[in-house]
């Protein structure tokens, strides 16, 4: 099979996590692809806070892939800003890529990898995108100084010799097009997902009713689950807390709120004052594999917040999910396996989670989820990721 080579020089590359650009890679792997990566030293703590890690280095991570480390040119701000490496373009001859996928094209040394192109035209190439508005360009600097103008000027600098730039919301479809002068016709939309391993095991009804059991939460109650980092930008989940609560006031003494993930410093006392009012149920860190557990023991999936990783998770699980309506995000809603939530404050999430469990719509969100999983998988966005004709 060919050798592909995963170039994560605009991004983190964080080993033991479940992003796209752990997850592409292992399952190119399973594909029978020989897989190397060739990374930037950013990386997450403990506690998924951002951190380096020594380079250079060479080692194998824990899918058995060949990791390379590459350091900055120097130390020190602007070249981390700006993505400013030593060794790219011996780093790919020593890999000798066939197929190079590169996650995000926001970085100078890309100046390195089309001389590396130049002088190997055949190598197949394709370039993910996952800016947005909602995390990008949102300042006249970052918009007009680095999208508009350097990194324009990256990404048009590969763009002779790639094949696909896959944006991975529609939103970042849209970005492509609309800061980088790309064409239409070259970028398409490849969606994130979940780990077909994880979703398995955490599918088991076997492990569900555990995870419910020490939940305290039997199958008679209704689980609605949310996780992910709340800070000052997803301070939505706290409306999620207290509807829930007041339904629980008002009669609906079966329905149950999970609520997992980090909450900010200057958040935690506002927060545990809600759980402590509605009693929700609370759990501090979950790593990628638990997260699938509690998702997988969920009746419902509620994000009242922005975009995360998690939604498409959640869909690869074949879970039904109420989700805040963000432009450019609808993609997560195939067949009525999810609620687009035009307002999320109190009230009106009390009227999508009643909406949500009444028989009919419930049972036609849950078919609808579980028709649409597969899409999700990445065993199907790995194959697709590398197909030219997707």
């Amino acid at each position: 099979m060919s050798k592909i080579v995963h170039l994560c020089l605009a991004c983190f590359f964080p080993d033991g996590y479940s992003y796209q650009e752990n997850l592409l890679p292992k399952f190119h792997k399973k594909m029978g692809f020989d897989v190397e990566v060739i990374a930037s030293p950013l990386t997450f703590g403990a506690h998924g806070e951002q951190a380096y890690t020594d380079a250079p280095r060479i080692y194998y991570n824990e899918n058995g892939i060949r990791v390379t480390r590459l350091p900055y040119k120097k130390d020190g701000y602007i070249y981390k800003k700006l993505a400013v490496f030593s060794g790219v373009f011996d780093a790919l001859c020593a890999a000798k890529p066939e197929i190079l996928f590169i996650h995000g094209c926001q970085f100078l040394s890309i100046k390195d990898v089309v001389d590396y192109l130049k002088l190997n035209p055949t190598v197949r190439v394709f370039v993910d995108n996952h800016a947005d508005y909602s995390n990008s360009a949102r300042g006249f600097v970052s918009k007009h100084f680095l999208h508009r103008l350097i990194w324009k000027y990256c990404a048009r600098l590969i763009d002779p010799y790639c094949c696909r730039f896959w944006g991975v919301l529609p939103a970042r479809v849209d970005f492509l097009i609309e800061n980088y002068g790309l064409s239409k016709s070259k970028c398409k939309l490849l969606v994130m997902g979940g780990d077909d391993e994880e979703i398995d095991r955490a599918s088991d009804p076997k492990l569900i009713s555990e995870i419910r059991s020490k939940l305290n939460c039997p199958d008679d109650e209704l689980l609605i689950v949310t996780g992910g980092k709340i800070d000052s930008s997803k301070t939505e989940v706290f409306n999620l807390m207290r509807a829930v609560g007041s339904l629980k006031e008002e009669g609906w003494s079966s329905l149950q709120l999970l609520v997992f993930g980090p909450v900010s410093s200057g958040l935690e006392q506002t927060f545990n004052e809600i759980r402590k009012d509605t009693g929700c149920l609370y759990i501090p860190w979950a790593n990628s594999s638990e997260s699938y557990k509690l998702f997988a023991a969920a009746d419902l999936v509620v994000f009242p917040g922005r975009h995360s990783v998690y939604w498409e998770q959640v869909a690869s699980l074949g879970k039904p999910m109420l989700v805040k309506l963000w432009e450019g995000t609808d993609h997560i809603d195939v067949r009525g396996n999810v609620v687009l939530m035009d307002n999320v404050e109190v009230d009106s999430l009390k009227s999508y989670l009643r909406h949500a469990f009444q028989p009919d719509v419930y049972d036609g969100m849950t078919k609808a989820a579980h028709e649409c999983a597969s899409l999700f998988r990445y065993s199907e966005i790995a194959r697709r990721s590398v197909a030219c004709d997707s």
